[in-house]
């Protein structure tokens, strides 16, 4: 955190963790009302802006030049998408009083993802593809921007409650690749994204990265909701995966309930081979639609869907167990 940001914290009283209730005035019209996110690049204040709105404010702990042009860039990369499913910036400025950038954001009431699955493990399908969905069509929305992500994950998936309705945003562009953007903050030899969603490729070559690598994120994603826990439990498991070439438990063998289906589609888009992969984040679509319909897929979610997890009565269920492909195009001979 920037001197200047930990001093004038410090003297509000706040020592660390979210929900706590430091006031401060961030560019001069954002009053901070409490804590709402940490991470190891920022802080997300709830505040008020000048018109008496809540909004959220992301503020950099990081003024390191990394950082810095990190926070840049996902400012930059927010302002190519407008689309429903992306978290959009409508604000953004350097505070000289606390020596750190910010910028604005909606205030989403619904929690990131990764909360609500640390609180409800598996999730059903109807209500894993419809969420998954959403955020697909996010992150084509970037990808038509020239945008690859590469840092999908559930926490990086904000729900907005609007109007009882959950509208899932796509956040957190700090490592996105993209075209026509200087500097693409890509290091050899530094592992970039996080184990448990990140795909081999972009693992070993953070610059071999294409629409197939937030195919694979997004996959794990949907992993985890539908199995309740990430497919790679530990970095550690993940390192086993690359090295020793072990195989990804099959979704099957993990949740047995999860119909044969949508196991195909999801290892379609989890194949180690990206040149066997999914290759648009439009067919990972494309293929959930098929296989539970396009009215389940898109269905409207509320709070009351993630409520609770997967009953024990679903639980019970064991699916017909079907072959996984070895190329996505095996879905289309299905």
């Amino acid at each position: 955190m920037t001197r200047k940001l930990r001093d004038v914290l410090a003297e509000t009283g706040y020592d660390g963790g979210v929900s706590s209730a430091p006031s401060i005035l961030i560019g001069g019209k954002y009053r901070t009302v409490r804590v709402v996110g940490e991470g190891a690049m920022g802080v997300v204040f709830e505040a008020i802006d000048p018109a008496g709105q809540a909004v959220a404010v992301k503020t950099l702990v990081r003024t390191d030049p990394e950082g810095l042009a990190r926070f840049a860039r996902e400012v930059a990369v927010c302002a190519r998408i407008a689309h429903p499913n992306v978290m959009p910036v409508f604000d953004h400025g350097f505070d000289a009083e606390l020596d750190a950038p910010y910028f604005a954001m909606p205030l989403l009431r619904g929690g990131d993802l990764a909360v609500h699955l640390a609180h409800n493990g598996a999730l059903p399908v109807d209500v894993a593809v419809p969420l998954i969905i959403q955020a697909c069509e996010g992150v084509t929305a970037a990808h038509q921007a020239g945008v690859i992500h590469r840092d999908i994950k559930p926490s990086n998936l904000i729900l907005d409650d609007v109007g009882g309705r959950y509208v899932l945003r796509v956040a957190d562009f700090g490592l996105a690749r993209t075209e026509n953007l200087e500097g693409n903050l890509t290091r050899s030899g530094v592992l970039m994204g996080t184990p448990r969603y990140i795909s081999p490729e972009q693992s070993q070559n953070p610059k071999a990265t294409d629409a197939r690598t937030d195919v694979w994120a997004l996959g794990m994603v949907l992993y985890h909701m539908l199995a309740g826990s990430p497919a790679f439990g530990t970095a550690g498991a993940f390192m086993a995966f690359l090295v020793q070439k072990k195989e990804l438990a099959p979704i099957q063998q993990v949740a047995p309930w999860v119909p044969g289906p949508v196991a195909r589609v999801l290892h379609a888009a989890l194949l180690r081979d990206v040149e066997a992969r999914i290759p648009m984040v439009a067919e990972l679509i494309l293929g959930l639609e098929m296989v539970v319909g396009y009215d389940m897929a898109h269905r409207a979610l509320g709070p009351s869907d993630l409520a609770q997890g997967i009953s024990a009565e679903a639980r019970a269920v064991v699916a017909p167990r079907v072959a996984l492909p070895y190329h996505w195009e095996e879905l289309l001979r299905s």
